[in-house]
Formats: structure tokens, C-alpha cells, sequence
């Protein structure tokens, strides 16, 4: 399927995907029952009832009300004034795979592939984003990272840059020089840590 138009973005993007969430025909009914918004896309975990006898799905197991809870993804973007939606449900094997385990924990059990490739690859995602790193941490990448003063490096110290009160920021510091890189989507990249401790920071930053 391919993209659809608004001439205007909707007061609540959350709200409209939620009515595109909920529909009613002959042999079902369906409706939201959680939304996610990452960035500009919206993972949804949408409740169907069975109707009627032919609406029965063949590959998820329903419950006891006759329902079933399969995910679905909204891509959206603007351009050139417009808002733009794209949906997709999961046996359709979305490439995105951000949605949270508080979608993924929603879904009933199913036999389809596609949708069974998609929620591995989204929990893995998902543990992936869950690491947590601190002040004087040491980490190691699997591959060298090349960044924007022509370096490149695997192994980095963890620096929380930040006042109180304010937002912090994470940096990394080389342990040989101490020039001092950020790193973009460092929690989906593959790491270890391999030392935890305290550090003071350095001065001087790059980029990947």
C-alpha cells in the first residue's frame, strides 16, 4: 500500500491514527487498544473481533471473546504542506521494528511468519535500547566507528555531559587521547561493556 495525503496535519496525528485504527465490517470490528509514537511512526496494537464465522483469522489464536490483537505501523511524514500516512500491519513484515515490548506483550499468538519475524526483530530492538551505560563506563564496538575528524576507534569512555537541572548528554572519550566523540543510534549498535568506573572528561568532540 502506498501513501495517503491530508491537505493539513490533524490537530492530534496520535487521535487519527487511532480512527484508522478502528473499523467495522460485516465479519469484524476492530480497535486500538495501545499506540506508541516513535519519532514520526506509530505502532499500534489493534484488538479485532470476530463477527461472523468468515471473519475468523487463520493464523491468530483468538481468545475467549472471540478476539485477536495483531500490531500494525504508521509511517508518516509531511511535504510540501501535506501530512502523510503509510499503514502497514505486521504479517506484512514492516521494515520498522521499533515498536516497545508494551505493544509487542499486547499481541496474540500467531502462526504467520512475516508477523513472527517482525516482533523478534523488535524485541531484539528493543533489548538493544535497553542497555544502560554510566559516568566512566568503558565500551568496545564490535566494528571501528569512522568519524568526521577522519579517526576511527572501537573503544570509547562514557561521559555524561550536563548541568543539574538540565538535559544530559552522552559523549565518548577516547582513553588514549581523550578527544571526545558522539555517536548517533548508539543504543541499536552492537557493544559490550568492558569495564565499569569513574572518569573526568576531556575536551575537543567529533561525530560519526
Amino acid at each position: 500500500m502506498g501513501w495517503t495525503g491530508y491537505a493539513r496535519t490533524p490537530r492530534d496525528p496520535a487521535a487519527e491514527v487511532a480512527r484508522l485504527c478502528t473499523f467495522e465490517t460485516d465479519s469484524r470490528k476492530g480497535a486500538p487498544v495501545k499506540i506508541v509514537k516513535r519519532g514520526s511512526i506509530f505502532y499500534a496494537a489493534v484488538r479485532t473481533t470476530v463477527t461472523a464465522p468468515d471473519g475468523a483469522p487463520r493464523t491468530y489464536q483468538m481468545d475467549k471473546d472471540g478476539a485477536y490483537v495483531f500490531g500494525a505501523v504508521f509511517l508518516t511524514r509531511q511535504d510540501r504542506g501535506e501530512w502523510l500516512y503509510k499503514d502497514m500491519d505486521e504479517g506484512m513484515g514492516p521494515y520498522e521494528c521499533g515498536a516497545p515490548v508494551s505493544i509487542l506483550d499486547l499481541l496474540s499468538p500467531t502462526t504467520n511468519e512475516s508477523a513472527l519475524c517482525w516482533r523478534k526483530r523488535c524485541r531484539a530492538r528493543a533489548a538493544l535500547q535497553s542497555r544502560k551505560v554510566a559516568e566512566g563506563d568503558v565500551i568496545r564496538f564490535a566494528e571501528p566507528l569512522t568519524f568526521t575528524d577522519g579517526s576511527r576507534r572501537d573503544t570509547f569512555r562514557v561521559a555524561i555531559d550536563g548541568f543539574p537541572g538540565c538535559r544530559k548528554r552522552t559523549v565518548f572519550e577516547c582513553p588514549e587521547t581523550g578527544a571526545r566523540y558522539r555517536i548517533s543510534a548508539f543504543k541499536t549498535r552492537a557493544w559490550d561493556i568492558v569495564s565499569r568506573g569513574q572518569t573526568d572528561a576531556g575536551a575537543g568532540e567529533a561525530a560519526t
